[in-house]
């Protein structure tokens, strides 16, 4: 028979490795955090977003369009982040706003070379900034706080994927004094990738 002393020894040796073990997880699982194909999905909806990234990234130049417009003093700038996670910055001051992001997405792709690369994300967070652009629901509700600045340009964040063949302009989030973002769990953790100041040229 087991002795009450040894037994109340093995108990405690339990609960420490237990407690050990807990820990290792909750370290584990904050390290985790950022990726993208979260535990609760299938391996074959894993499979399918990482196809929609590798498309993605395979078939287009840019990913990401940050568009600055001013209607005060006209101008349009920005920047879009390429296929490989870098940045390109445009400050087009000698003309005005374009009517549309389709356009000024077109107009950039033309002018592609003219734009000089600059530092951008690290592979594995820009990955997984693609394959949250994949799960994005266009259709979320938008929230909206904040108080509009006048003569305040007009900032906004779109990302472009693939949806039917087609490259597809997601709106993300914007500010003119008022930041108007999507209520959707992939819109959020690009928030969280892009931080506060995702509008500066810098």
């Amino acid at each position: 028979m087991i002795k009450s002393g040894m037994k109340k020894r093995i108990l405690t040796t339990c609960i420490m490795v237990g407690l050990v073990l807990c820990s290792g997880c909750a370290k584990r699982g904050t390290e985790d955090a950022p990726k993208i194909m979260e535990q609760s999905m299938s391996k074959s909806d894993q499979t399918a977003a990482q196809t929609d990234v590798d498309q993605i990234l395979k078939n287009q130049k840019i990913i990401f369009i940050m568009s600055v417009s001013s209607y005060e003093d006209p101008y349009a700038a920005g920047y879009f982040i390429d296929a490989s996670g870098k940045k390109h910055r445009y400050e087009l001051y000698d003309r005005g706003p374009f009517r549309s992001i389709e356009e000024e997405y077109a107009f950039l792709l033309e002018c592609y070379d003219e734009f000089e690369p600059a530092e951008g994300f690290e592979d594995q967070l820009f990955q997984d900034c693609v394959g949250n652009l994949c799960l994005v629901n266009p259709e979320a509700p938008r929230e909206k706080e904040g108080t509009v600045i006048m003569d305040y340009p007009y900032k906004a964040l779109y990302g472009i994927r693939q949806k039917d063949g087609q490259e597809e302009i997601v709106f993300l989030e914007s500010d003119t004094g008022i930041r108007e973002s999507l209520k959707d769990p992939h819109a959020e953790k690009l928030y969280e990738a892009f931080g506060e100041t995702w509008y500066l040229l810098k």
